[in-house]
């Protein structure tokens, strides 16, 4: 009996407490990925990764030649017979050490390109990041989170159209 007037009040309050909490609680959710695909900044920056992509792929295709063209001048020699052990092992190696540099253009491309595109990026998950939190706090939300998380949600908890509206996006 007198565990269950101290339980009994325990529960009330934590029941209480619980549902105040709850009656705070504001949730939104954001499409982030459909706002950034609309952003002029996106395609500007799309654009740009486009370019530098091009370029680096460029600077690979001519490293790609000079191998193709070394490989075809020992072949020739070595089908010639002209070629003494030295100077076919001397030319083996160039042929290796093209095939490395070719590698690792291709690596450092890819590093290179994967760090242009988050500089060009970040700001503008920025700017999105800023607008959501400016529509949250002008709506009263207490909670946003990205609309992927979920599978079934009311769709008055989606401010995606709000968070447009304020970019000027339409």
């Amino acid at each position: 009996m007198k565990v269950l007037r101290f339980i009994l009040p325990l529960a009330m309050i934590f029941g209480l407490t619980l549902t105040s909490i709850a009656q705070t609680i504001k949730m939104g959710l954001v499409d982030q990925q459909a706002i950034v695909l609309e952003m002029p900044e996106y395609s500007a920056a799309q654009t740009k990764i486009s370019e530098k992509q091009a370029n680096k792929m460029q600077e690979i295709e001519t490293l790609y030649a000079q191998y193709q063209t070394k490989a075809e001048e020992f072949q020739e020699l070595a089908m010639s017979g002209t070629l003494s052990s030295g100077a076919q092992e001397a030319k083996e190696t160039e042929l290796y050490d093209l095939q490395t540099r070719i590698q690792m253009a291709e690596e450092m491309a890819q590093e290179y390109l994967v760090e242009y595109m988050d500089d060009l990026m970040e700001p503008i998950s920025a700017k999105v990041d800023a607008a959501t939190q400016a529509v949250a706090q002008a709506n009263g939300y207490t909670h946003v989170t990205d609309l992927s998380l979920f599978y079934v949600y009311p769709e008055s908890d989606d401010i995606t159209s709000k968070v447009k509206a304020h970019l000027g996006i339409q």
